[in-house]
């Protein structure tokens, strides 16, 4: 049974900008953070946690002035092209946004990562209308930040996962992920997640947070969405294996004063969403 990273990042510290970089230092250490966000500790990190593959991720922003190139993440994902998946980022602020993405595909990638409260714009923006339509041409899937930030001038009212109901049901064929299950607005996603088979979730960056993790689990089990939770780490903030110990303690975690989540749920996100879940299996053969 496979074991996913379906959210990863990797990325040198002058792609970060003068504004997003001190941010997110602010919030993390930033020495062990730079030293494990490179390529060749991604790599290492994947080895020793025993990943078989990982959705590794390219990210931009004109709005903080960051820059993670669709270029260097393709370039590193061609070392190892069956286990490694690329998604591109662009901009919708970006006049260029929709011929930037056809590039990316042309290098390989996957699939497009796009973050409303980090890149200034709205989902339903005519702007990112014409980048949906490009996406679901090109058989991409789409994933989402859309959810709460750590950059003060990242506009929260962009950012509900409510928001994208409107995308979902406009490109029904489109598979969608929301990052980091959305949060705080977990139960917005899991009605998303009920109401649109196009959406998904992944649970990166919140085995740091237990009690959310935990509530969000319930959530989607009540909801019989359990299903359509996927494993994710948002690596270098934390590795396959420490979110998957997190994962499977979490109803010590919490101190066994929440409904307990079962075993059978628990590695059922860890070892039963396979590629073929989102339509990639083909593609990544293919490579």
């Amino acid at each position: 049974m496979p074991f996913i990273d379906w959210h990863s990042h990797v990325w040198l510290p002058e792609h970060l900008g003068d504004e997003w970089g001190p941010a997110l230092d602010a919030r993390y250490d930033p020495m062990r953070i730079t030293e494990m966000a490179t390529p060749e500790a991604n790599l290492e990190r994947l080895d020793a946690d025993g990943v078989d593959h990982a959705i590794i991720i390219a990210l931009t922003s004109r709005h903080f002035g960051m820059h993670i190139p669709n270029e260097f993440v393709a370039e590193y994902c061609a070392t190892d092209p069956k286990r490694l998946i690329g998604w591109a980022c662009v901009d919708p602020n970006d006049p260029d946004a929709v011929p930037k993405l056809r590039d990316a595909v042309d290098m390989g990638l996957r699939g497009l990562k796009l973050a409303p409260p980090y890149q200034a714009f709205h989902p339903h923006a005519p702007e990112a209308w014409a980048i949906y339509e490009a996406a679901a041409e090109l058989g991409l899937v789409v994933t989402f930040h859309q959810g709460a930030v750590f950059a003060r001038r990242g506009p929260l009212e962009h950012a509900n996962p409510i928001l994208l109901d409107k995308v979902a049901a406009a490109f029904g064929e489109m598979k969608i992920i929301i990052a980091h299950v959305g949060q705080p607005w977990y139960a917005e996603t899991v009605s998303l997640m009920s109401k649109h088979p196009n959406v998904f979730a992944d649970l990166s960056a919140r085995f740091h947070r237990p009690w959310q993790l935990h509530n969000a689990l319930l959530a989607a089990r009540d909801y019989r969405v359990e299903h359509k939770l996927l494993f994710g780490t948002d690596f270098p903030i934390a590795g396959p294996a420490q979110c998957a110990d997190a994962l499977r303690n979490i109803n010590t975690l919490t101190e066994g004063r929440l409904p307990p989540i079962s075993d059978e749920m628990i590695e059922g996100i860890l070892h039963d969403r396979p590629l073929s879940l989102l339509g990639l299996e083909e593609e990544v053969t293919a490579s």
